[in-house]
């Protein structure tokens, strides 16, 4: 995969915006951080995640949403910072292989 961007936000909801603004409403499937265990199991439109959503009192650090083309993800993060906490917005293309 191939890093086209990575942004920063102050929040979760400040991610969530970008990502609408960027994506629309296309669905996705939600990874969710501790072993990515149930990958690929949600199927899930982001203007459904909630903003409010608090990665603090679930230990969650991570989400990862993979469009169903597979030609690319977005990877939300929660960094812990002594200046503060914030949010790492990535977007991922995905190299396409000649020939499959």
């Amino acid at each position: 995969m191939n890093l086209l961007y990575t942004l920063e936000f102050p929040s979760f909801a400040a991610c969530l915006d970008e990502l609408a603004q960027e994506e629309g409403g296309s669905a996705c499937y939600l990874l969710i951080s501790e072993g990515w265990q149930a990958c690929g199991a949600y199927l899930t439109n982001p203007h459904h995640l909630n903003k409010n959503f608090s990665f603090h009192t679930t230990q969650i650090h991570a989400i990862r949403l993979i469009y169903p083309e597979w030609d690319h993800e977005i990877w939300i993060d929660l960094l812990l910072d002594r200046q503060g906490d914030y949010f790492e917005y990535q977007k991922y293309k995905r190299s396409v292989i000649a020939g499959a």
